[in-house]
């Protein structure tokens, strides 16, 4: 990039930056106090506010980087160079971008473990570390579908111009998609289940969702095509919000259960794709689970 590039291309950052701090405060930073006060008033605990307060900057947090997109096509037509919106600028805002989503989410997620520790409530309560990897993926999709259509302009508008991309710029897009992936969904703690019947739950692997019963994950007993135990074991795991006790039992009932966390070991490494074990033994705990599992509403009614 030369020299006068360069500065063009500062000029043009710092005058978006300008405008999205002055929408930010003049049009987003009411309701971000005002969406947070409400979490506060919630009567959960501070898990459940966790929960609540990640959705609120899931949905803000888009609101914003779809701002700054817009401010991008809106300002660079007034430069009169659409190259300043070429591949590597592309990504160079694109990494710009995420870097301010992580660092809010991480604040967020640093602020809820300082009330815990303060409160002496149980970290294992607050929202997974997976919950928020999934919020920065669907984020990043967002951000990706975004500077997709504006690259697609600048590149038709450049090419109405006479201008034809060089081999070296051409859009290095499966890279990107795999670095997505290795971002949301590289082991368990990118896995939510959630329980919505007896027979069928809802499952989000990294950007993935699928909704998906028994029979579908390999959980039917081959006798009669009904749930079999280690489904039942499943259920009950995900009615104590990931984990199975060992407790009391011990002698053949546990050797029981046992048998169905290998059963539920097996299925689960085939169907995601991931070796590690995702329901180790912790000792005098039980078996935890390193996937996010809980029950529904709809479970219950």
């Amino acid at each position: 990039m030369s020299d006068e590039d360069s500065t063009r291309l500062r000029a043009l950052i710092d005058r978006i930056e300008k405008e999205f701090i002055a929408w930010r405060i003049r049009e987003l930073a009411p309701e971000w106090k005002t969406r947070l006060d409400e979490v506060e008033k919630r009567d959960v605990d501070l898990g459940g506010r966790g929960c609540f307060a990640l959705q609120v900057y899931r949905e803000l947090v888009e609101r914003e980087v779809r701002e700054q997109v817009r401010l991008i096509a809106e300002v660079v037509p007034e430069y009169l160079d659409w190259s300043l919106v070429s591949t590597p600028h592309i990504d160079r805002v694109r990494q710009h971008i995420m870097k301010g989503v992580d660092a809010q989410l991480k604040g967020l997620r640093d602020r809820f473990k300082r009330r815990a520790r303060a409160a002496d409530y149980p970290l294992e309560h607050l929202p997974h570390a997976g919950r928020y990897r999934l919020v920065y993926g669907e984020i990043l999709d967002v951000v990706n579908a975004e500077l997709g259509v504006l690259e697609a302009k600048a590149f038709n508008r450049r090419a109405a111009d006479g201008w034809k991309m060089p081999d070296a710029a051409v859009p290095a897009r499966t890279a990107l998609n795999n670095a997505t992936q290795s971002l949301t969904s590289a082991g368990w703690d990118a896995v939510e289940i959630s329980f919505l019947s007896d027979e069928r739950v809802h499952i989000r692997s990294g950007l993935k969702t699928e909704t998906r019963n028994y029979a579908e994950l390999g959980f039917a007993d081959s006798r009669n095509g009904k749930p079999n135990q280690a489904w039942a074991t499943l259920r009950s795991i995900a009615q104590e919000r990931g984990v199975m006790r060992n407790g009391a039992k011990t002698g053949r009932e546990w050797l029981a259960v046992e048998k169905r966390i290998q059963e539920i070991r097996k299925l689960f490494r085939k169907h995601f794709a991931i070796t590690d074990d995702p329901l180790p033994f912790v000792e005098g705990t039980g078996y935890q689970a390193l996937f996010k599992i809980s029950c529904a509403p709809s479970f219950q009614t």
